[in-house]
C-alpha cells in the first residue's frame, strides 16, 4: 500500500506542477491578449486619425474641383472673346487687302493721266522759271 500512496503523491505532485505551468501559461497568454488589446486600440486611434485626414482631403479635393470648374467656366468667356477678336482681325485684314487692291488697280489705271499731269506741271514750272529769270534780267538791266 505504500506504493499506492507514493504513486498518489507523485501524481498529486505532477498535477500541482502541471497546474503551476498551466497558470504560468495562462498569465503569459493574458499578457499577450492585453498587448493585442492595446495594439487594437492604437490601430483604432490611428484609423480614426486617417479617417479624419481622408475626410479633410476629400473635402479639400472637392473644393479644388469646384474652384477649378468655376475658373474654367470663367475662361470660356475669355476664349469666346479671343475667337471673336480673331474673326474681327480677319475681317479687318480682308478689308485692308481689298482697299490695297483697289488703290493699286486705280493707280495702274490712272498712271498715264498722273504722268501727263506731272509732265504738264513740270512744263508749267519751267515756263514760270524762264519768265521769272527774264523778268529779273530785265529789272537788272533797267537798274544799270
Amino acid at each position: 500500500m505504500v506504493i499506492v500512496y507514493i504513486s498518489v503523491a507523485i501524481v498529486a505532485i505532477a498535477i500541482v506542477v502541471l497546474i503551476f505551468y498551466i497558470i504560468q501559461t495562462l498569465k503569459s497568454a493574458q499578457g499577450v491578449v492585453t498587448q493585442l488589446g492595446n495594439t487594437a486600440e492604437a490601430v483604432e486611434k490611428q484609423l480614426q486619425g486617417i479617417t479624419t485626414e481622408t475626410e479633410h482631403l476629400v473635402k479639400t479635393t472637392n473644393r479644388l474641383a469646384e474652384d477649378f470648374e468655376s475658373k474654367s467656366g470663367s475662361l470660356d468667356g475669355l476664349f469666346s472673346t479671343a475667337e471673336e477678336l480673331s474673326e474681327a482681325t480677319e475681317r479687318v485684314t480682308g478689308s485692308i487687302q481689298n482697299i490695297s487692291t483697289t488703290v493699286s488697280e486705280e493707280t495702274e489705271r490712272n498712271a498715264g493721266q498722273v504722268a501727263k499731269a506731272v509732265q504738264w506741271g513740270s512744263a508749267c514750272l519751267e515756263l514760270y522759271d524762264k519768265w521769272k529769270s527774264r523778268r529779273n534780267q530785265e529789272e537788272h538791266e533797267e537798274r544799270n
